[in-house]
C-alpha cells in the first residue's frame, strides 16, 4: 500500500513545460513544443504531419514493397529517448525483478551465438545498447521506466524529422562518419565492423531534434506489428498486436553487413524508412505527451528506489505514462 501511494504522488502543475524548445511541424505550421516536461534523457516532437514511407525506391519495381505507398501522417506531440536503451540500464531492471532475461538463459528458444557473446551481464559491455531483449522484456523496462515502446509512425518521425529525411543527417548515403567504420567488431561472426557502439558517443546518426543512435545501433523493437501501406492519411496509427506475432523493427542499419541493402535484385541505401519485424532487438522507449506538466520522472525514479530497497522481484503495472499509452 505504501508503495502504490508512493507511485501515485505526482506533482501536477497546469501551465507551460520547461524544457521542451522545439516547435517545428511536418508540414511548416508553428505548433507549441510539448506540453509536459521532457524526461532527463527525453526529446520532445511537436505535434503536426510528415510523409511515411518512401516514393521511388523500391516502389515500381516487381512485387510488393513495403515502403510504399507514401502516405501522411499526423502525429499528436509525443517524447522519445535521446538513446537506445543500454544493457546497464536494461540490467538495472532486470536486478530490480521488474525485466525478464529471456535471452540469457540455457532454457531460452532465442539463446544463440550472438547472445552468448553479447550479454547484458557482461560488465564490458554495460555501455552498450541492448540488443537481446524479447519483445515482454522491451515493454516491461519501458513499463518500468514509466513509458511505452514508440508506435512505427512515432519511431519513422523522430528518425526523419519534420521534413521527412531519408536518414537522421539528411538524404545523403551513411558513410563512416555515420557508421564508425574504424571500430572493431565484438564479435567475429559480425559480418560487417560497425556492429555497435557504446550509447551516446558520437556519430553523424543524429537527428535535426536531437534523437541518436536511429539507425546505426541496433534494430529496435517496436509496440505494433508492420502494417500493410495504403495512400489514405492516418492520424496517430497503431495496429493492435495479436498474441505471438512479431513486432515491427526500425534502425539496425549497420546489422545487415553493408552500406547497401538489396530489394528484387536493386541496391539501394538503407534508410530511416526500412522496416522489418522481429521477436528480440534492442529498444528506446517514448511518452505520450501530456495537457498539463506533470513531474513524473520524480515519481519514477522513488518507485525504482523502493522496489531496490524493498528487493521486490514484480513490478504492479501502474499507470504511469502521461496522457493515453
Amino acid at each position: 500500500m505504501v508503495l502504490r501511494r508512493a507511485v501515485l504522488i505526482v506533482g501536477v502543475v497546469v501551465g507551460a513545460a520547461a524544457g521542451c524548445s522545439k516547435t517545428s511541424t511536418g508540414d511548416g505550421r508553428s505548433a507549441p513544443p510539448c506540453n509536459d516536461e521532457p524526461f532527463s534523457n527525453e526529446v520532445c516532437i511537436a505535434e503536426g504531419s510528415f510523409l511515411m514511407g518512401h516514393p521511388t525506391m523500391p516502389d515500381g519495381l516487381p512485387g510488393h514493397s513495403p515502403f510504399s505507398p507514401v502516405h501522411k501522417v499526423t502525429l499528436p506531440s509525443f517524447f522519445i529517448d535521446v538513446d537506445p536503451v543500454s544493457n546497464g540500464e536494461y540490467r538495472a531492471c532486470f536486478e530490480a525483478g521488474a525485466c525478464p532475461d529471456e535471452c540469457q538463459r540455457a532454457t531460452s528458444r532465442c539463446l544463440g551465438s550472438f547472445a552468448e557473446s553479447y550479454s547484458m551481464l557482461d560488465p564490458k559491455l554495460a555501455d552498450y545498447p541492448m540488443a537481446t531483449a524479447t519483445i515482454d522484456g522491451a515493454e516491461a523496462y519501458c513499463r518500468w521506466m514509466g513509458k511505452r515502446l514508440p508506435s512505427e509512425a512515432e519511431w519513422e518521425r523522430a528518425a526523419r524529422g519534420p521534413k521527412s529525411f531519408d536518414y537522421p543527417w539528411g538524404n545523403s548515403a551513411p558513410d563512416c562518419a555515420a557508421l564508425h567504420c574504424d571500430l572493431p567488431s565484438f564479435d567475429r561472426d559480425f559480418p560487417h565492423t560497425p556492429g555497435s557502439y557504446p550509447v551516446g558517443m558520437a556519430t553523424a546518426d543524429v537527428s535535426p531534434e536531437g534523437v541518436r543512435g536511429m539507425l546505426t545501433t541496433v534494430r529496435q523493437l517496436l509496440r505494433e506489428p508492420p502494417a500493410v501501406y495504403t495512400t489514405a492519411a492516418l492520424t496517430n496509427p497503431l495496429r493492435a498486436a495479436q498474441p505471438y506475432e512479431a513486432r515491427a523493427t526500425r534502425g539496425n542499419l549497420s546489422f545487415y553487413g553493408a552500406i547497401h541493402g538489396v530489394y528484387n535484385g536493386v541496391s539501394y541505401p538503407l534508410p530511416a524508412w526500412e522496416r522489418s519485424s522481429h521477436y528480440t532487438g534492442g529498444l528506446r522507449c517514448a511518452r505520450s505527451d501530456s495537457p498539463v506538466v506533470l513531474h513524473l520522472e520524480r515519481a519514477v525514479k522513488l518507485r525504482q528506489n523502493l522496489l531496490a530497497s524493498r528487493k521486490l522481484r514484480s513490478l504492479p503495472r501502474l499507470p504511469l505514462s502521461g496522457g493515453q499509452p
